[in-house]
C-alpha cells in the first residue's frame, strides 16, 4: 500500500556500542517485532535472512563486498507489504543478507529486522525530519 496522504513515522534514535547513533522504525514482519535501520548509503533495502517474510525470488547473488569490506552472501527477492509504525507499506525489491554484523554493534533489545534504502526513500518521496524525528512519506498511487 502507498500513502493516498502524508504518513510520519516515528524514529527511534538507536546508540551503537561505539556512541554512534542510527535512525530506526519499529517494524513489525509477520510475527516478527523489530527495528528497520534508515540508511540513505544503501542503494535498496535489505530484510535480515533470519527474517521469514513473504517474498518472491528473484535470483541470488553469489557473494558482494560489504561497505566494512566484509563478503556478504546476498539474494535478491521481491518482498510484499510489511509494517512500518503502524502502517503496512511493500518494502519492494530488496537483498537479503545476514545483518549480524549490524546487530553485534547494537544493544540486543533492538532486533534489527532490516535496513531502509534510498529506492524505498525515493519511492515514497521521503523527508527525514529531526526536529519531529519522524520519517515522512508523501507518495501517492
Amino acid at each position: 500500500m502507498k500513502p493516498n496522504k502524508q504518513v510520519c513515522l516515528p524514529i527511534t534514535v538507536i546508540k551503537s556500542v561505539d556512541g554512534m547513533p542510527l535512525l530506526a522504525i519499529r517494524s513489525l514482519v509477520g510475527s516478527q517485532k523489530g527495528y528497520f535501520i534508515i540508511d540513505t548509503g544503501a542503494q535498496v533495502s535489505v530484510i535480515g535472512q533470519h527474517v521469514d517474510v513473504p517474498h518472491t525470488d528473484l535470483y541470488h547473488l553469489e557473494q558482494v563486498l560489504g561497505i566494512a569490506n566484509e563478503i556478504l552472501d546476498v539474494a535478491l527477492l521481491e518482498v510484499g507489504e510489511i509494517k512500518l509504525g503502524k502502517y503496512k507499506l511493500s518494502l519492494g525489491t530488496c537483498f537479503r543478507v545476514d545483518l549480524s554484523h549490524i546487530q553485534s554493534k547494537i544493544k540486543p533489545r533492538y532486533h534489527i529486522l532490516g535496513l531502509i534504502g534510498l529506492t524505498f526513500l525515493i519511492e515514497y518521496e521521503a523527508i527525514i525530519d529531526f526536529r519531529q524525528q519522524a520519517l515522512i512519506l508523501n507518495a501517492t498511487k
